[in-house]
């Protein structure tokens, strides 16, 4: 059986880097459906999503996923593990894969503003981020 893994220092991705940034795009685009229904505000996502792929009797497969979520968010961030529940259990990808995918996240809300100085402009918002990485 031939190795889809593209030889190094190529710019082509292999299906499992494919396989593992839909997962993380799904997660992403899912979470917004509910994060919105939730009044939450998401400010950034980053995620790394890891794989492990094992010889089995039946082929190469998966053992373990991993996504690790760094998030930004304001509005109702109580209701943010609720909303990524429900992006967990109706995300296509991840109910499509054998292999339970572990969700880690890190969640930041904006601290209580100081005062701010009127002829001091703030910074602008940071943009929706989706950092993707497979290993």
């Amino acid at each position: 059986m031939p190795d889809a893994t593209p030889p190094l220092g190529s710019d082509a991705a292999s299906p499992e880097h494919m396989l593992l940034t839909s997962l993380g795009l799904c997660l992403l685009s899912t979470f917004e459906v509910f994060a919105a229904r939730d009044g939450i505000e998401l400010i950034a996502w980053r995620s790394r999503i890891t794989g492990t792929v094992e010889h089995t009797p039946e082929g190469l497969m998966f053992a373990s996923i991993v996504a690790e979520l760094d998030v930004d968010i304001d509005g109702n961030t109580e209701l943010f593990d609720d909303a990524l529940e429900d992006a967990k259990r109706c995300c296509l990808v991840q109910n499509t894969l054998r292999v339970p995918v572990v969700i880690e996240a890190d969640v930041h809300t904006p601290c209580v503003p100081a005062p701010i100085d009127d002829a001091i402009e703030p910074p602008p918002r940071l943009p929706l981020a989706c950092e993707l990485h497979a290993c």
